[in-house]
Formats: C-alpha cells, structure tokens, sequence
C-alpha cells in the first residue's frame, strides 16, 4: 500500500539502470542538489510446477538531498526466474554503504501454502514465509532460520547481513554489503540483490531488501517466501513506498531535479556601461560643433 504521496515529476536529466548481475555508480553532477529517485524490486520466482505464483517487487520513491560530486552505489536486484528463488531488492546508498532507497524483492513461490506478504514490502522489516517458514529480517538484516517446518528455503539477505541458511548451508541470500549475490546451491536459485534459494517449486525462497524475506516451509504444505523490507532515507520528501507492484527485474531510475540559476555573487558592483573608442572621439567633435551651434543662433537672436 502507499504510505505518502507520489513523488514530484522531474524535468531534468534522467539516469536509468536496468538489471546487470553487477554493482554499478552513479556521480551526482555538478550544481545538482536534489535528485528524484524510483527503485523497484525484483519478482520472486515462480516455477510453473507451482500451485502460487511467487510474489512481486515493492517500489519506493522520493525527492532526496545530494550532493554535487558524490558517488551513489547502485544495486538492481534481480527476479527469481522460473524456479522459485527470492527476488533480488534493488538499493541505493552511499559509498559507505548507508541507505538512500531500497525496495524489497518478492519472495519465491510455493505449492500449497500461499500468503499476500510474498510480495516485497513498503515497510523496513521482511515478512515471514508460510508453511512454517522463517521470520524475515529487521533493522537492516537478513532472514532468519526459525520456521518451525522440518524443511525451510534460505531467507533473503538484508542490507547489513546475510539471510539465515535453509535446509542447507549456502542457501541464504548475501548481504548488499558482501556483494548481493542470490543463493545459488541449484533448484530454486535467488536473485541478485539477496534473494534465498528455493527448492524448485514447493517452498520458496525469502526476497532480498533493506531486511530479508523468511524462506517458506514445508509444514503442513509448501509456502512461499516471504518478501524483503525497504527503506527511505530521512529527509526524502514527496515519498511513496508500494508493496507488490513490480513484476520481473527491478530497476532504479535517478533523475536531476531542476536547479535555478546561481545567485548573483554578493558585494558585487554593478559595472559601468563604457563606450568604445571611436564613439567617445565622435563625441569630442560634434559637442563643440553643437555649443558654437547654439551661440551663433543666440547672437542671430540678439540682433533681431
């Protein structure tokens, strides 16, 4: 759901990056100082085998403060395909690692177990995973591995740390800041931005975001993946944050927000307006020329 109204349109210069596999960077220009930025997560997976379809990527947007000469990292998550991995989250930070915008990845589909929080979610915390599945994350962290099934998909990682494993060592998503990477020990693997490895079609894997989705289980039936967390930075305005909105691949669009003319420089003189050269000599010629003028037609009137 929106949390807030939708962002301003922006009329200046429009960056947008797709889904590489790979970080990339984004430089603030020169004289720009606010920037509208729109991220969307990635789809959970959704094998055709499975009886619920894996959930769909959030979306977050804002007008932000920057400044001139930063350099933004920049994270498109990807979807889960057709096996039931977690969607990948899509991110923006800083070069240190913290947060502008982050949108959560939905999470992987399942085979009997199905659940509206598999999509990535407007809010910070990851969602669980049905069928007895796992806690998602919080606070900028992976899933867990508490699911009371006996079989549990890897969780989504989250921004600071990387989603608990499931059945199996390796199968939770990496953390943004250990590289994003999806679980990937075959079946159901997890999309780039942190998304947990599924089985292959019963239970999915938890969505990557600013904290990770749960994996589902397998008790008394498959569930899905829970959906990733996502994340607006304060002192964003103009924000909305949607859950479930994004099919496929996320995205990131970042565009440079109108910026006026520089102010005059204070203290400054106001110059003088100046003539050339040749303008002044005519000058010196015809006033004279003028003031004999003017007397000789006095003296004619003097006479009269």
């Amino acid at each position: 759901m929106a949390t807030a109204a939708s962002a301003q349109v922006c009329t200046g210069t429009t960056t947008n990056f797709g889904f590489t596999g790979a970080l990339d960077t984004y430089t603030v220009p020169a004289g720009v100082t606010s920037a509208n930025i729109i991220v969307r997560g990635a789809a959970g997976g959704s094998n055709p085998g499975s009886t619920f379809a894996g959930g769909l990527g959030a979306e977050v947007s804002g007008d932000f403060p920057v400044t001139p000469g930063t350099v933004l990292t920049i994270l498109v998550g990807g979807s889960g395909g057709t096996t039931n991995g977690g969607g990948g989250g899509s991110f923006v930070t800083d070069s240190s690692n913290t947060p502008i915008a982050i949108a959560g990845g939905g999470g992987g589909s399942g085979d009997g177990d199905d659940s509206p929080t598999k999509d990535g979610q407007a809010g910070s915390a990851g969602a669980a995973g049905t069928g007895g599945g796992s806690s998602g994350g919080t606070a900028g962290n992976g899933g867990t591995n508490d699911g009371t099934s006996g079989f549990l998909a890897g969780s989504g990682g989250g921004l600071l740390t990387d989603g608990a494993d499931g059945w199996t060592a390796g199968s939770g998503g990496d953390a943004f800041v250990n590289g994003g990477a999806g679980a990937n020990v075959g079946f159901g693997v997890g999309g780039f931005g942190g998304g947990g490895n599924g089985s292959g079609f019963v239970v999915g894997g938890g969505g990557g975001g600013y904290s990770g989705g749960g994996g589902g289980g397998n008790t008394p039936a498959g569930g899905v993946g829970g959906g990733g967390g996502s994340f607006l930075a304060a002192g964003a305005t103009n924000t909305s944050a949607l859950s479930g909105v994004n099919a496929g691949d996320g995205s990131i669009v970042i565009c440079e927000n109108a910026v006026g003319p520089a102010p005059p420089t204070p203290g400054g003189a106001t110059p003088i307006p100046t003539l050339p050269v040749w303008a002044l000599l005519l000058l010196c010629l015809l006033v004279p020329a003028i003031g004999m003028l003017v007397a000789s037609g006095n003296r004619q009137r003097l006479r009269t």
